[in-house]
């Protein structure tokens, strides 16, 4: 098992690092196909084609639109064998606390990431999907800070500052929705 470190990813001038891959998984990139571990959080998007996302021994299907969030620690691949692209954000937690001003929501936050339930029997904890104008939203913003970050224009850590902050309050939105959405569907059962 592969463990990526923070010094090989997280520059310290940042906190975090993006970046773009593309192919089909294939058995020579270890980084996807080999079961791995992070020391950081991680944020992965689904931008096209499809693969396998395996995460603490349960596989999921990822398609567009669909976003991953794993903590550190979270056992996770991917395996392919047609072509797909994905957006790859790591960071540390101690970025995401100090961005959210409710501690209640930031350690919740962080606890979906562990994976250790899941909600239904095909979608874990800390998998979210967007659709429709929803995902050209997060589709843009993602690029957005891809681009920023690779521009490495005068007060960039501003810029991308102001984007994480935007994509954690939109991934916590993404929370609360689904929560209630969740708790009307119980709420319903138990009318029948």
């Amino acid at each position: 098992m592969q463990i990526c470190k923070v010094e090989d990813y997280i520059s310290k001038e940042l906190s975090f690092h993006i970046f773009e891959e593309e192919g089909d998984c294939s058995v020579n990139d270890p980084y996807f196909h080999w079961t791995h571990r992070h020391e950081f959080a991680e944020i992965v998007y689904i931008v096209s084609g499809s693969c396998t996302h395996t995460i603490n021994d349960v596989s999921y299907t990822a398609r567009r639109g669909d976003m991953f969030f794993m903590n550190s620690q979270c056992l996770h691949c991917y395996s392919s064998s047609q072509p797909y692209k994905m957006i790859v954000l790591c960071f540390s937690p101690e970025v995401l606390l100090k961005r959210i001003s409710d501690k209640k929501n930031a350690s919740y936050f962080l606890s979906l990431a562990f994976l250790t339930e899941i909600q239904s029997e095909s979608t874990p904890i800390g998998k979210f999907s967007f659709v429709g104008e929803e995902r050209v939203w997060i589709e843009k913003l993602l690029k957005s800070t891809l681009a920023e970050y690779l521009a490495r224009e005068p007060e960039r850590l501003a810029v991308l500052e102001s984007y994480m902050t935007i994509l954690i309050v939109t991934i916590l939105r993404k929370v609360h929705s689904q929560s209630l959405v969740k708790n009307k569907e119980v709420n319903d059962m138990d009318l029948l």
